[in-house]
């Protein structure tokens, strides 16, 4: 009678434990992938959410005065410095040289351009 017991309890906590286990795996297959890194000959984790690569977005480095008039934009810098055009996505689409005073850009394609943290919309 004893022995039924104690083999009943044994097998009870052995199941408990089973379970346990596969509670912690079903978890495990819900959270996010990591991706490892190699870096002084050992692996890093690294979190999915940092997988991908964001970088920020260049800007001119003097301050400009942009007005967009039709399908031209109007620039006046204070300097000569290069002003980055991103697109909608957040990819480089240009930079444009700019003198000091007032510079005209044109010719740029339908869409929206990110320039200097502001849209544009170019129709």
């Amino acid at each position: 009678m004893l022995a039924t017991a104690l083999v009943s309890t044994l097998f009870s906590s052995v199941l408990l434990a089973q379970a346990k286990q596969l509670s912690d795996q079903s978890q495990q297959i819900h959270t996010a992938p990591a991706k490892f890194i190699k870096a002084d000959s050992s692996y890093l984790r690294i979190p999915y959410e940092q997988h991908s690569l964001r970088l920020r977005m260049a800007s001119s480095p003097m301050p400009v005065d942009i007005q967009q008039q039709g399908r031209q934009l109007c620039v006046k810098s204070k300097q000569g410095q290069l002003l980055p055009v991103y697109t909608s996505t957040g990819t480089f689409y240009a930079t444009f040289r700019l003198a000091k005073g007032t510079n005209w850009i044109s010719g740029l394609p339908r869409g929206n351009y990110f320039i200097n943290g502001k849209i544009y919309n170019i129709l």
